[in-house]
């Protein structure tokens, strides 16, 4: 069972993700071996606004508790704060499965200048 969770960062600041991976009774998902993707979307939309490959995707030791580290560079959150859609995937051969998603919500720092 995929679990569904909110995602909170700021545009244009990188960001360390951690993700839970959980069974339908909450316990943890061993996840060695598991190859992942991250990906997020503009609500409804056929087309990724961007993905986070499998290597930039750290399992946290030890893979018995289930959770992932995804890392986001500044670069790829510049983009238009809104509301979102992601979701974690595994993707390792004969194992597609969706793992986590739900909406990603992307700021505009209080502090920026408007316009920029």
């Amino acid at each position: 069972m995929a679990i569904r969770t909110e995602l909170r960062c700021f545009q244009r600041e990188a960001v360390l993700l951690p993700i839970s991976i959980i069974d339908d009774a909450g316990a943890a998902v061993d996840i060695t071996g598991y190859i992942f993707g991250f990906v997020v979307r503009a609500r409804f939309a056929a087309v990724a606004l961007f993905e986070v490959a499998d290597a930039d995707i750290d399992i946290v030791a030890p893979p018995a508790d289930g959770v992932v580290n995804v890392e986001i560079t500044a670069a790829t959150l510049d983009v238009a704060p809104d509301v979102y859609e992601w979701e974690l995937r595994r993707t390792d051969s004969a194992n597609d499965a969706v793992l986590a998603y739900g909406s990603f919500y992307v700021r505009r720092s209080l502090t920026e200048e408007v316009g920029s």
